[in-house]
């Protein structure tokens, strides 16, 4: 799999612990080092669910009753603990919501955050997390066929002709902060409303093609991981630039993680969403469907 990174370099500021049926807030001093997390990315959503605050951070070191999770964050528990994992960072559990002066120091963590956990978990399916991270499926959601030809039998898969949409156009995959959650991260399982994906540096493979999708397939699915150079840049702008942002205020901050990744990889300057040694070209960028002709 991929070599990038090691869960045991990085522990973040806060994880919820899943060693107890109760799980809770606890602080990195309180962990020790050899230890490995998951991460979950979701969507927010319009409807309310629980996030950590200053009024409330004291109790959630104490426990966090587990009806008051939302049903992406039960199913994200149990996926984790099934993988052998005893802790979790979930954003909005682990980032005082309230407090700037947090946020703007654990949101300049994000690339040790994802870079180093042992897998992101990514409920690409839900629009808040009321939805969770299981879907019911069509019982004809895989579809293979038996032909005869010159006396030899061969099986086919056979799939729809928006099969990359099946992914790309989940509810997650518009959201700008998920860009660098879906980069970032060494390994990550997307749990679609079809089936679940896997993605790793080596691989794209799903449940209906366990051993990997095609090239013809995975091109428009698979974002680069690594090594980060400046080449990639041009297809992570585009991709994060057909995504949202709830606040204007976060355009710049939802990809510094990438930006920090590849700084650090080529020493070049950055200068807000620019590289200086690319400027003409990165300058010379148009809008879908405005060009002229």
């Amino acid at each position: 799999l991929c070599n990038y990174g090691s869960s045991n370099q990085f522990i973040p500021t806060r994880l919820l612990d899943l060693r107890t049926s109760q799980p809770r807030i606890c602080r990195r001093d309180d962990i020790s080092e050899n230890i490995k997390y998951a991460t979950l990315s979701h969507c927010w959503g319009t409807l309310p669910f629980l996030v950590l605050k200053t009024d409330n951070l004291r109790t959630f070191q104490l426990q966090i009753p587990q009806e008051a999770f939302p049903k992406t964050f039960q199913d994200a528990i149990e996926i984790s603990r099934y993988l052998g994992f005893e802790f979790l960072w979930i954003d909005s559990l682990c980032i005082v919501q309230d407090d700037d002066d947090d946020w703007n120091r654990e949101s300049a963590l994000m690339t040790q955050v994802y870079g180093a956990s042992g897998i992101n978990l990514a409920a690409s399916g839900a629009a808040d997390g009321s939805q969770g991270c299981f879907f019911e499926r069509h019982r004809t959601w895989r579809c293979q066929i038996t032909t005869h030809l010159k006396g030899f039998q061969q099986l086919w898969d056979c799939y729809p002709k928006n099969f990359q949409e099946l992914l790309l156009h989940m509810p997650l995959s518009t959201r700008a902060w998920a860009v660098q959650e879906r980069i970032l991260p060494r390994r990550t399982l997307y749990f679609t409303k079809t089936q679940v994906y896997w993605e790793c540096d080596r691989i794209l493979a799903c449940e209906g093609f366990p051993d990997g999708l095609s090239d013809l397939m995975s091109q428009e699915i698979y974002l680069m991981k690594r090594p980060a150079s400046l080449e990639i840049w041009p297809r992570i702008v585009e991709a994060y630039s057909k995504c949202c942002l709830t606040f204007e205020k976060d355009k710049l901050v939802a990809i510094s993680g990438l930006a920090r990744l590849i700084h650090k990889a080529t020493k070049v300057k950055y200068a807000a969403g620019l590289w200086t040694d690319n400027l003409e070209y990165e300058l010379s960028w148009y809008a879908p469907n405005t060009r002229s002709i």
